[in-house]
């Protein structure tokens, strides 16, 4: 079906190496771990019946910040760049449901569940407005909160996750999101729902607006796919596997990135020998949380905006979001904060130390 491969293109070309290092699982109860150079205490924090989330506290004076990670991948992808801001902060992170030790339920995975989510941690840590920081997909919790709840914050930090997901250019359009949209709104027009709606004003927003749209996103999905086949992931060779320390080597002289341990460690089973073995878990809550995804706009709170490198969806968010600070960083990958560590952490710490 042209929506699954057009979902499959947009997680390959909207998160590149984050969704690639994608999937689960960390069970240790210990509550203070120590993973190369992070030192950090684990709980777990109920946010619906039989759902609780980890939330991960590497400590440090300041402002809190909450860390929220990109599709796949858990909170500790960010133990070795949490300690750089805890200086500066007091950093925490979450690991969202269906993903690494948090609850996997089948259901509540729609951006604005999992922000509720998010919200439900802060008011269980009593945290007063804390800052979010995310990345990647986890644009749609923080324009969620930042919409609906923008008085349980202070800012919000988009890591290269400022995209279609998080702040929607109607003129620009995003295929997924035109066709979710699409989707529900045609499903009003089934037997049964449509005494809910004034039916007369669905099928001229129909007509007018949402066709109209997802005709413009269907053709530049169809050039996209045209351009040729998506880029592959390289695979690392068996000797790369031998071992976790191995296999992150294979990262940074492969794909020039650095994953913490902690993090590959969530993502796959070692093997008897100590090796990486299979991966953790499924892709059922990464398809949910794709399916879940809905456009938003109207974000007031203070925003800094991450880019790699920029472009339309960089100038887009610096003209129509007023609150907006917008850097760019150029020759960055997707997974900016550890391809451009440095120049992630002294943006984050400047923004987060002038807050008035």
């Amino acid at each position: 079906m042209i929506v699954q491969r057009c979902r499959k293109n947009a997680v390959i070309l909207g998160t590149l190496i984050a969704l690639a290092l994608a999937s689960c699982s960390r069970l240790a109860q210990d509550p203070e771990a120590s993973h190369g150079s992070s030192t950090h205490r684990i709980r777990f924090i109920p946010v619906e019946p039989d759902v609780k989330l980890e939330v991960v506290d590497w400590g440090g004076t300041g402002p809190d910040v909450i860390l929220l990670a990109g599709l796949g991948n858990t909170a500790h992808v960010f133990d070795e760049f949490a300690p750089k801001l805890s200086g500066a902060c007091h950093v925490w992170g979450i690991t969202r449901r269906g993903f690494g030790a948090s609850s996997r339920p089948e259901s509540g995975y729609s951006a604005n569940r999992l922000g509720d989510d998010v919200v439900a941690v802060i008011d269980a840590l009593k945290l007063k407005k804390p800052v979010l920081a995310g990345h990647s997909i986890a644009g749609e919790e923080l324009s969620s909160i930042g919409t609906r709840h923008p008085e349980k914050v202070s800012a919000l930090i988009y890591m290269e996750a400022a995209h279609a997901y998080a702040f929607y250019d109607p003129a620009q359009g995003d295929f997924l999101i035109d066709t979710l949209d699409l989707q529900r709104k045609l499903g009003e027009l089934l037997p049964g729902k449509q005494a809910e709606r004034d039916l007369k004003k669905l099928v001229h927003d129909l007509l007018e607006k949402d066709l109209p749209r997802f005709q413009k996103s269907l053709e530049r999905t169809k050039t996209i796919l045209n351009s040729g086949r998506p880029p592959t992931m390289p695979q690392p060779a068996s000797s790369d596997r031998d071992s976790f320390a191995a296999y992150r080597a294979w990262h940074v002289r492969v794909l020039g990135i650095a994953v913490p341990e902690s993090e590959l460690r969530q993502q796959f089973s070692p093997t008897p020998a100590g090796g990486v073995g299979e991966p953790r878990g499924g892709t059922t809550a990464t398809d949910a949380v794709l399916a879940g995804q809905q456009s938003y706009a109207n974000v007031e709170v203070p925003v800094l905006a991450i880019f790699a490198n920029g472009g339309p969806q960089a100038d887009f968010v610096e003209k129509a979001v007023r609150s907006a600070q917008v850097v760019r960083i150029p020759n960055a990958q997707h997974t900016i904060f550890l391809s451009n560590q440095t120049a992630v952490v002294d943006a984050i710490v400047s923004f987060v130390t002038n807050l008035k």
